[in-house]
């Protein structure tokens, strides 16, 4: 029987259904994969920014305060002399801002090349690409430090390697682990970043913030020790160097891992040819959070325009970037921008045919077969090969001594030279093991004058003294000890990091303290000494009832006793702090 039109249009109207869903579902799941990529995209270009900005602040912060320390201790050195003193007048002196702009490359350089190297690397495994097939241009790598040296001219990514004072160093394995273009990439990037006039800004801030702080303290009418004291305090802390870096880092990475990731997709778009690259496309993505920024928003999700060969995103203002927090784009639109992009495939075509040529990549064709399929001939045996001279490993390169290190050796040199000193002697360390402050005492203690008590609370250094032999004169017993209660109490209110003792007998201790003591105040601090006290003379009444039993009963001599007391103050100290829960939370006690 003939279907009636309506039978007909109603079947058809079916079936357009029936694909219609299947379409939307085929779509809803690109929707989908996308959005998840987009995702991970995200999650890791904001992991590799937080690691790269984390870095840059802490050693931009180590910057700042060296510079503090620099000028503090250069404006004591004029308290003598005579000398104008107007605020600018005295900063010209105790700071040049140009003395630094070696130090702020040689700390930061390192660690925005590495950060562009992982961003390159990301993007391009993002996208499918399979690095472990590539033996094209896309991926060819030198095979030594010297070939990569031998064959590299440009001067910036030869001086990739750098050894700086606070014990920071930068493989030479960078240049051997990655393709020459992408170290090109890299040189060209940060040869550009650095030509930018904010890098020299940076070091005259600080010049203007220690400007500004004389200038106050003058109108007050402090004296050079009063404002020395004081600007170590406000500008030496780590607030200050810690505001100042974040700020630097969050913008600055995020230029050069935003660049980075356009380099690696520029390369593979050149790789793969035009009939493929025209359907990727880069496209600008925002965190659309409370901070955003409306232009920013806007341009969540826009890809980018070609023009004259060149990608460009337009924001709503009119400026015309390569990509977020691009150096050519106005502060207003760059300070602590948290935009990035991605690679979106299959723009104009479809995804899938996109991703399996990337994925093909590096893949060798099937040879051809002949009709005729011929036997091999057996090849001719070859003469052995003759065995190549070993070469002479070359002597490693020793490593550059980190600051903890260079301390370490210097406490070490500093017990010898005190073991055998018959007065007590207090020397006192900064973290990077320079000698500060020596303080002579009698011989059983040292008294710290106030201006040394200032200077180890607001650095929290290390400090290092003698204990001498006490000699009991009726029996002739002489005996050295472990830390008094007195070496504790004043470590614990000089916020120092470390205290060293070294004995006349050779013995050598360490008591290391909490960072929350800086945190007290001396109310606080004098609660927990007596707390300490309390504990430490519980164990130790505990040992004296012993040695009285001994000598009463004639096990012990009188010498033999002093010789005993001396050494047991190592062990309740030991099971005071260390077989205690409270204590060993915020003191490190042991005997090296």
């Amino acid at each position: 029987m003939n279907k009636s039109l309506a039978q007909i249009a109603i079947e058809l109207a079916g079936q357009i259904v029936v694909l219609g869903t299947k379409f939307r579902r085929r779509e809803a799941r690109l929707l989908v994969e996308r959005k998840a990529k987009r995702l991970t995209s995200q999650a890791r270009f904001q992991d590799l920014e937080e690691r790269t900005e984390e870095a840059l602040t802490e050693t931009l912060n180590r910057m700042f305060n060296r510079q503090i320390r620099s000028a503090t201790s250069k404006l004591l050195d004029l308290e003598t002399k005579s000398i104008s003193q107007t605020a600018t007048n005295l900063s010209e002196i105790i700071f040049d801002p140009t003395e630094w702009d070696e130090e702020l490359v040689n700390r930061t350089l390192p660690i925005l090349a590495r950060a562009m190297a992982d961003a390159m690397v990301g993007i391009l495994v993002e996208l499918g690409v399979d690095l472990t097939k590539l033996k094209g241009s896309l991926w060819t790598k030198a095979s030594t430090a010297s070939e990569w040296l031998a064959a590299n001219d440009r001067e910036l990514p030869e001086g990739l390697e750098f050894e700086l004072e606070d014990g920071q160093q930068f493989s030479l394995q960078f240049e051997t682990e990655y393709p020459q273009w992408m170290k090109e990439e890299i040189g060209r990037e940060l040869q550009e970043v650095y030509d930018q006039p904010f890098w020299e800004d940076i070091n005259r801030t600080s010049g203007s913030d220690i400007e500004r702080f004389l200038d106050s303290g003058i109108k007050d009418g402090w004296s050079i020790n009063r404002m020395a004291r004081e600007m170590a305090g406000s500008l030496g802390g780590s607030a200050y160097g810690k505001m100042r870096g974040k700020r630097i880092a969050r913008t600055e990475s995020g230029h050069v891992l935003n660049s980075a990731r356009t380099s690696s997709i520029d390369k593979l778009k050149e790789e793969l040819g035009p009939e493929v690259s025209e359907f990727i496309k880069r496209m600008w993505n925002s965190v659309l959070g409370n901070t955003t920024r409306d232009d920013h928003a806007a341009m969540d999700g826009q890809f980018e325009v070609i023009e004259e060969g060149l990608g460009l995103f337009t924001l709503p203002n009119g400026e015309m970037p390569r990509w977020p927090r691009d150096i050519t784009l106005s502060a207003g639109m760059r300070v602590n921008c948290q935009c990035f992009i991605t690679a979106e495939l299959g723009v104009g075509a479809p995804e899938e045919e996109i991703q399996q040529i990337i994925q093909g990549m590096g893949e060798k064709p099937p040879k051809p077969v002949d009709d005729v399929v011929r036997p091999k001939p057996k090849p001719k045996p070859k003469p052995p090969k003759p065995k190549p001279k070993p070469k002479p490993k070359p002597k490693p390169k020793p490593k550059p001594e980190t600051p903890e290190q260079k301390l370490d050796k210097q406490l070490l040199k500093a017990e010898k030279e005190l073991q055998n000193r018959k007065t007590e002697q207090l020397r006192v360390y900064d973290k990077d093991g320079n000698l500060i402050a020596k303080v002579n005492g009698t011989k059983h203690q040292v008294e710290l004058d106030e201006e040394t008590l200032d200077l180890i609370k607001r650095e929290g250094h290390t400090t290092v003294h003698n204990h001498p032999y006490s000699v009991d004169k009726s029996s002739g017993g002489k005996a050295t000890s472990s830390f008094s209660l007195s070496d504790i109490k004043s470590g614990i209110f000089a916020n120092e990091r470390e205290s060293r003792i070294i004995t006349q007998d050779g013995r050598r201790f360490s008591m290391k303290y909490s960072k929350a003591f800086a945190n007290m105040d001396d109310n606080a601090k004098e609660f927990i000494v007596l707390q300490l006290k309390s504990d430490f003379n519980s164990e130790y009444n505990e040992e004296l009832a012993k040695w009285k039993t001994k000598l009463q009963s004639g096990k012990l001599t009188r010498k033999q006793a002093v010789q005993e007391m001396g050494r047991a103050t190592h062990e309740v100290w030991d099971r005071t702090i260390n077989q205690d829960d409270t204590w060993s939370k915020v003191l490190e006690y042991k005997q090296l």
